[in-house]
Parts: structure tokens; sequence; C-alpha cells
């Protein structure tokens, strides 16, 4: 079983990246794998796979999204040619040739933390005199939020902010709190 795999990611760098393969985990050629890259989840195709340590510590796949290549090895070398050719980023390439099932759309959600859900509890935690930087309708908001999560699991950006009222800026200064955690999600795109 091969401990690494190569990966064209859809971004705009004519190089593949190399992950680690997990345990139980097979890549193939062609397929897709579902891997972390800077602060996101990105699906990329498998060019290779190997036992060749790299000299830069690598990160490993989440995910094998296809068991069976989408791309077979005719459709990898001509997306080869083309990179080659016309300049252009190897993933772009095989992003290009995927049909438009295969995308996946990044949404952005939001859940409520065990030590924000502890301190809901607490009578001192609704005392509005312990947060004087705060507007009082912020404070407000920054409540509604945490009562909207505590009673759901992961909830969608745009719904959560329709339902408290809530800005992005809010958002993001209750996530540094760690009140909040903020994930991408991935989810197939409909067509």
């Amino acid at each position: 079983m091969p401990e690494f795999c190569d990966v064209a990611l859809p971004v705009p760098l004519d190089i593949v990246f190399t992950y680690a393969v997990p345990e139980g985990m097979q890549p193939v050629v062609g397929g897709r794998v579902l891997v972390p890259f800077r602060q996101q989840r990105m699906s990329g195709i498998v060019t290779a796979v190997h036992n060749e340590k790299p000299k830069v510590k690598t990160k490993n796949v989440i995910s094998v999204l296809d068991p069976a290549p989408v791309l077979d090895e005719y459709l990898i070398r001509l997306g080869r040619w083309i990179a080659d050719y016309y300049l252009a980023p190897i993933g772009e390439v095989f992003r290009t040739m995927l049909p438009l099932g295969a995308e996946f759309k990044r949404a952005i959600g939001y859940c409520i933390t065990e030590q924000a859900l502890w301190r809901c509890t607490l009578p001192e935690c609704r005392d509005r005199r312990r947060a004087p930087r705060k507007t009082p309708e912020d404070q407000l908001i920054e409540f509604r939020v945490l009562d909207y999560l505590a009673e759901r699991e992961m909830t969608r950006e745009e719904s959560l902010r329709a339902a408290t009222r809530s800005s992005k800026a809010l958002l993001a200064g209750m996530a540094r709190k760690k009140w909040i955690v903020r994930e991408i999600c991935l989810k197939r795109a409909s067509l």
C-alpha cells in the first residue's frame, strides 16, 4: 500500500502537492481525494501514488472521494499535454475535464464550542456589565447567536446571519473568543 500520493489541485500553480495516505485509505491515480490546502479543504486529482518520502512535512489526505478513477490514463496524459502546451496549471486543466456534477461548492458553517455552551448556562454570562467594549445591541446579538447554535449542530453562515441579524465581523469576533467555530464545508454543487 502506498504511503504518499501526488495531488493536482485547482489552484493557479503548475505543481502537484504530496500528501500522506492514512492507514486504510487507497487513493487511485485519476481518482479524486479531499485534502487540506491552506485554511480550507479542496478536492484534487491523484496523479501518482508512491512510497518516496518528501523532504517537507506532509499533511494527510482527508478522504478518498472516488474508489475508481474518474480520469483514465489517456485523459491524464491529454491533461498534461494541454497544461504543457497552454502553460496552464495542471489542477485547473483536470478540473475542467471533470463533469459538472463532480464540482463541490464551498459553504461556511458555524457551531458552538463546549466552552461557550458551558458559559451560556452561568448566570454571570448574561450580565451585560462584563463586556463593556460591546454595545448592548451587539451583546444581545451575541447571545442570540449562542442560543441559536446551542439548539443545532452545524449551521450555514447565511442561515445564522439571517436568523440572528449578526454581521460577519461579529461572528469573526466570537470565533476569536473561541465561543463558536467556523468551518468550511464542501457540498456537491447542484446541476
